[in-house]
């Protein structure tokens, strides 16, 4: 809420644009400092993200598509999960043995970008 009053704010917005930052460049830098998803940014996340992103200006863009990789890696799993449970369903509906799925990605837990 108080990121959405910062990026609606005129005032704010020409501080913000004086610094070339984007309104969508912010709400996205809010989510990358956010890692706990609590939607709230406390200064151990502010610091510890202003490290990760220190250096060239490339690596904003590199953790805009590690945390968007992250999170589709996570609701891909979430979606195969669903998916084979909804077949094994069906199959035991029709009588059928259980699905055996060959999914990489539904193998455990989805790793971590940045760790690979």
């Amino acid at each position: 809420d108080e990121m959405e009053f910062f990026l609606e704010d005129p005032n704010l917005r020409k501080y913000v644009g004086a610094l070339e930052i984007n309104a969508e460049d912010a709400r996205m830098l809010f989510r990358l400092l956010d890692r706990d998803y609590s939607l709230c940014v406390d200064i151990d996340e502010f610091c510890e993200g202003c490290m990760r992103l220190q250096g060239q200006a490339k690596a904003f863009d590199v953790h805009v598509m590690i945390f968007l990789m992250e999170s589709f890696l996570s609701r891909w799993s979430d979606f195969t999960e669903y998916v084979e449970e909804g077949f094994g369903n069906i199959n035991g509906l029709l009588g059928l043995p259980e699905l055996q799925a060959i999914s990489a990605l539904s193998e455990g837990e989805p790793r971590s970008l940045a760790e690979a």
